[in-house]
C-alpha cells in the first residue's frame, strides 16, 4: 500500500518511509525510472540482542520462539481457547538473520564465537499502534560445573540492545537494507562467573610475649560424596600489629593440609588473619601456644566467612547458595 499521504500527516505504522509503488514524479514502474521501491521496507522492525564475553563453558539456550507482552485485549474465538485469557499487543519472533527475508529460527540457542560474542535477532509480527509497549525476553544460562578443570571459566559478559540491522552506512547504495541503525547502546554486565573460593576468618594469633600459633588449612573438597575436587591456592591477610604484606601460599591440593606458624609468616604479630582461598570446603584450625609447646596451649576452628564475603556494612545474611557456613 501506497505511503505518500503526508500532506493529511497519515501515519501507517510500518517501516517504510514515504513511498509510492509509481516512483518520484512519476519516474517509477513502468515508466522507465527505478524509484518504484524507494523508501520501501525490506522487512518489519527487527529487534537484536548482543552478548559479548561470554565466559567459556556457559551456553545460552531457550530463547523463546515467539514471546507476547502478557497484557492486551480480552481474548475471544480460535484466538482465545480457555476463559478470561488476554491476547498480547506485541508479539515478536526469533529469525535467523538481522537481514534479508523474514524466516523463523528453528530453536533458542545463541551460537557464540570463540571470544564468547553473540546476538539474537527478534522480528515484531504483531504490535498496537495506540499503546506504549514493553517486552521482557527470557532466557537460560546453562554451564555444568567443573572447578578442577576450571570450567567454566571465570569473567562477566555483557548485554545490550537495539534495532537491526546495524549499519555503518553513511552514503547508501540500493544494496543497503531499509531500515537500517547504528547500535548507540550501552552494554550493561549481565553474567558473571566467579572462582570458587572459602574465605577463613582466624580470630586470635600471635607471635608476642613467647607465644606462637599455628595454622592449618585443610582442603576437604576430596570427599566420599562425589564432590568435584579442586586444587587452589591461599592468601593469607594479616591485620592487627605488626602485620606484613599478604602471603600467598603454593597450591593447596584435594584431601591434603597447608600448615605454618605465625612466628615463620610475620614474627611479632599479634592480631586476626582473613585466608582467602581458591577453592571450595577449606577449614581451618589454629594452635597457640608457649613457644616451644611447653605447658600452656589451647586450639580453635577458623570461622567461615560466606562467598561473597560481606559488604563494608556488615556481616549480613549469606546469599542462597553462597556454598558452606559453619559460622559467622
Amino acid at each position: 500500500m501506497n505511503q505518500d499521504d503526508p500532506q493529511n500527516s497519515a501515519n501507517f505504522n510500518t517501516e517504510s518511509g514515504f513511498y509510492n509503488e509509481t516512483g518520484l514524479n512519476g519516474w517509477g514502474a513502468g515508466t522507465g525510472g527505478n524509484l518504484a521501491a524507494a523508501g520501501l521496507a525490506d522487512f518489519g522492525t527487527r529487534i537484536r540482542l548482543t552478548l559479548k564475553g561470554v565466559p567459556n563453558g556457559v551456553s545460552l539456550v531457550a530463547l523463546p520462539l515467539t514471546i507476547g507482552n502478557g497484557s492486551g485485549t480480552n481474548g475471544t474465538g480460535d484466538d482465545c481457547p480457555g476463559t478470561g485469557c488476554i491476547v498480547p499487543t506485541l508479539i515478536l519472533r526469533l529469525v535467523t538473520s538481522e537481514t534479508g527475508g523474514f524466516s523463523a529460527a528453528s530453536g533458542g540457542t545463541v551460537t557464540l564465537d570463540a571470544t564468547g560474542n553473540g546476538a539474537a535477532v527478534y522480528e515484531v509480527v504483531q504490535q498496537s499502534a495506540s499503546a506504549i509497549e514493553s517486552i521482557t525476553i527470557p532466557f537460560t544460562v546453562s554451564f555444568t560445573a567443573n572447578p578442577g578443570a576450571n570450567s567454566p571459566a571465570l569473567g562477566t559478559s555483557t548485554f545490550g540492545g537495539s534495532f537491526a540491522p546495524i549499519s555503518t552506512v553513511t552514503v547508501a547504495t540500493t544494496s543497503d537494507p531499509i531500515p537500517r541503525f547504528a547500535d548507540t547502546s550501552v552494554a550493561a554486565n549481565h553474567i558473571t562467573i566467579n572462582k570458587c573460593a572459602t574465605h577463613l576468618l582466624f580470630p586470635f594469633m600471635t607471635n608476642q610475649v613467647g607465644f606462637d600459633t599455628g595454622i592449618a588449612i585443610s582442603n576437604t573438597s576430596q570427599d566420599p560424596y562425589g564432590t568435584s575436587t579442586q586444587t587452589g591456592t591461599c592468601t593469607l591477610n594479616f591485620f592487627g600489629a605488626g602485620a606484613p604484606a599478604a602471603v600467598t601460599t603454593a597450591a593447596v591440593a584435594a584431601g591434603t593440609t597447608y600448615v605454618n606458624t605465625v612466628m615463620a609468616l610475620a614474627p611479632n604479630f599479634q592480631g586476626y588473619i582473613i585466608a582467602d582461598c581458591e577453592f571450595q570446603y577449606a577449614h581451618g584450625f589454629a594452635f597457640v601456644t608457649r613457644v616451644g609447646a611447653t605447658d600452656v596451649a589451647m586450639g580453635y576452628l577458623a570461622l567461615v566467612i560466606p562467598d561473597p564475603p560481606r559488604s563494608p556494612n556488615g556481616f549480613d545474611k549469606a546469599a542462597v547458595g553462597a556454598g558452606e557456613m559453619l559460622g559467622q
